[in-house]
């Protein structure tokens, strides 16, 4: 490093240009216009997902949906029993069955 390199002379006689008028107006718009709330940070953040991670989290979030959803059959108890009220029974002749839909029992 103690041999002299001859551009060291032409970097020191080299001047760069001197910025326009208008240079310092569009650095301090540009600036400006940039600077937001943090709201406005907070809505425009971007955070990036791997594809692989995208599609667990949402095999998860769909597994869980069918774990806990409502089941349309109601679930066994052990041991427990059922009593209904029989006041108002009536008994059908000859020991038929009949089966009321919901419609006809509010016609």
């Amino acid at each position: 490093m103690t041999e002299r390199d001859p551009l060291d002379d032409i970097l020191r006689e080299w001047h760069s240009a001197e910025p326009s008028p208008e240079f310092d107006q569009r650095v301090l718009t540009a600036y400006r216009k940039g600077s937001s709330s943090l709201w406005e940070r907070i809505w425009n953040t971007r955070i990036s997902v791997p594809l692989p991670v995208l599609v667990f989290a949402a095999a998860i979030l769909f597994a869980l949906v069918l774990w806990f959803r409502p089941s349309s059959q109601p679930r066994a108890t052990g041991g427990g029993s059922t009593q209904t009220q029989a006041a108002g029974f009536q008994p059908l002749p000859h020991g038929e069955a009949r089966v009321i839909s919901i419609k006809e029992l509010y016609k």
